[in-house]
C-alpha cells in the first residue's frame, strides 16, 4: 500500500472515527462509546509510522504531519466551537454514504448482483449498526449521531440484501442464501 493510498483511507474514516464519537474531556461518557476509536487512533498512529519508516521519507516531513495530525485531534477534542463540531459530524454522514455505500449500492444496481460482496460481512457490518445505534441511545442519547448510525445502518441493509440477493441467484431458484465466508 503506497502511503498516498493510506492517507486517503485515513481522511475517508477520519470524520466518522475522530468527530463522532464522544469526547471524554467535553461530554464525560462510559469508556466503551470512545475506547475503540482511540485505539484505531493508536493503530493509525503506529501504521504510518512504519510507512514512513519503510519509505524513507525525511524526518521534517514526518514531524510535520505528525504535529498537524495532533493539532487537529486536539482542536477537535476540546477547543473546537460545538456548533462547528456539530457541523463536521453532520457532514460525515453524507461523506461517508457519498464516499462509500453509496458507489457500491449503485455498482451493484449497474451489474445486475452484489459481486463478490460477502453476506456475512454485510451482516456483520449491520450488526454493527445496530449495536452502535443501541448504544448511542443508551449511553449518549446524542441524535446527531444516532442518525448518521441510522443512515450507515440502512445503506448497510442494502448491501446486504444485495448480497443475499446475490447468493440466492448463484444457487438457483428456491434454494435458501448460506452465509459465504468473509
Amino acid at each position: 500500500m503506497s502511503m498516498h493510498t493510506f492517507v486517503c483511507a485515513c481522511l475517508d474514516k477520519f470524520p466518522q472515527q475522530y468527530m463522532n464519537p464522544p469526547c471524554p474531556f467535553t461530554h464525560p461518557t462510559a469508556f466503551n462509546t470512545f475506547g475503540e476509536v482511540w485505539a484505531c487512533w493508536l493503530q493509525d498512529i503506529i501504521l504510518v509510522g512504519l510507512i514512513y519508516h519503510y519509505t524513507r521519507t525525511p524526518l521534517w516531513q514526518a514531524l510535520g504531519s505528525a504535529a498537524l495530525f495532533a493539532g487537529s485531534c486536539f482542536w477537535l477534542l476540546g477547543s473546537c466551537p460545538p456548533g462547528l463540531l456539530a457541523s463536521l459530524q453532520a457532514s460525515t454522514i453524507v461523506v461517508m454514504a457519498i464516499g462509500s455505500r453509496v458507489p457500491q449500492i449503485v455498482l451493484n444496481m449497474k451489474r445486475g448482483d452484489a459481486g463478490v460482496l460477502s453476506v456475512t460481512t454485510c451482516l456483520l457490518n449491520v450488526a454493527g449498526n445496530a449495536a452502535r445505534a443501541f448504544t448511542t441511545v443508551v449511553l449518549t442519547g446524542d441524535m446527531l449521531l444516532l442518525s448518521g448510525t441510522l443512515v450507515q445502518g440502512a445503506l448497510n441493509g442494502i448491501l446486504l440484501y444485495q448480497s443475499v440477493r446475490t447468493e440466492q441467484a448463484k444457487r438457483g431458484p428456491g434454494t435458501a442464501a448460506v452465509p459465504a465466508p468473509a
